[in-house]
This record gives C-alpha cells, sequence and structure tokens, in this order.
C-alpha cells in the first residue's frame, strides 16, 4: 500500500511539473506573437510618417518646405504629446494630393480611443518632436498580455532631405 501511494505521489508530481513546463511554453509563445505584431505595427508607423513627409513634399507641393508638414503651423505640429494617425484618412490624402488638417491628427492624449488599432489588442502612439533641425520620431504599440501591460517603441529622426 505504502509503495503504491509513493508511486502514486510520484506521478502527480510529475504530471503537474508536465503540465507547468506546457503552459509556460504557451505563453511565451503568445507573448511572442504579440512582440512580433507589435514591432511591425510600431515599423509602420514610422513609414506613415516618413512616407507622408516623402510624398507630401515630392509629389503634392514640390515648392514647399519643411515646416509646411513639421513646422509651428504644419499638418504634423502639436504631436509632441502623441499623435494617432488613422491610416485610411492618410492614404486618401496621398492619393488625392490633399493637405491633411489637423483634425485629421487627432492627440492620443486627448481621446486615447484615437490610438487604438480597429479589431485589435494594440493601441500606437506616433510622437513627433523637433530635435535639433530634424524629426524624431516615435511610434510606441501597447498591449495587455493578460493583466500585464507591454510596449515596442521604435525611434528614427527623419530630416529635410530637399
Amino acid at each position: 500500500m505504502i509503495e503504491t501511494l509513493t508511486a502514486l505521489s510520484i506521478f502527480s508530481i510529475s504530471i503537474v511539473a508536465l503540465i507547468s513546463v506546457t503552459s509556460q511554453g504557451v505563453a511565451s509563445a503568445s507573448y511572442l506573437k504579440n512582440k512580433l505584431a507589435a514591432s511591425y505595427l510600431a515599423q509602420e508607423g514610422i513609414e506613415i510618417v516618413r512616407n507622408t513627409r516623402d510624398s507630401y513634399i515630392s509629389a503634392f507641393t514640390p515648392n514647399s518646405d519643411w515646416n509646411t508638414l513639421f513646422g509651428s503651423d504644419g499638418t504634423f505640429s502639436n504631436c509632441g504629446s502623441g499623435c494617432a494617425f488613422n491610416v485610411n484618412t492618410l492614404t486618401d490624402a496621398l492619393t488625392t494630393g490633399t493637405l491633411l488638417s489637423k483634425a485629421d491628427i487627432p492627440s492620443c492624449i486627448d481621446n486615447p480611443s484615437d490610438c487604438k488599432i480597429a479589431t485589435s489588442i494594440f493601441t500606437r502612439t506616433i510622437t513627433i518632436t523637433d530635435s535639433l533641425g530634424q524629426m524624431k520620431v516615435e511610434s510606441k504599440v501597447e498591449w495587455l498580455q493578460g493583466v500585464t501591460p507591454r510596449s515596442v517603441i521604435f525611434t528614427e529622426y527623419l530630416s529635410d532631405w530637399q
């Protein structure tokens, strides 16, 4: 009887350890999947700003200068506290050649729901600040992994290439 109880307890401990290791592996795989998606979304945020700069300056208003987009009265001004970009609005504006208004770039600080990426768990905030004649573009993607907040941040400096 004692041998049977000892065998059952050893077997039970082994099964519990296997289940614990397996569940930890599944949680790690889920985290890595979300981190990879967040990295792609953060890089896309940088690319959106770069594409807007290049497309607008080179194709639509070739005589404009850097300040038309990034200056104190430009489209991307007042983004120091964070801007969320509606990708569809931005794509439509670039296709038709219309200048984006500041209303097309809502502040994430004023209305965090504007940062939510549709039908996903991710929130993207793009912050643009002036840094020694360049624009520092920071794209931050946040999500909840279970109850733990996670984030990925990409930063790039854009200059006036004209």
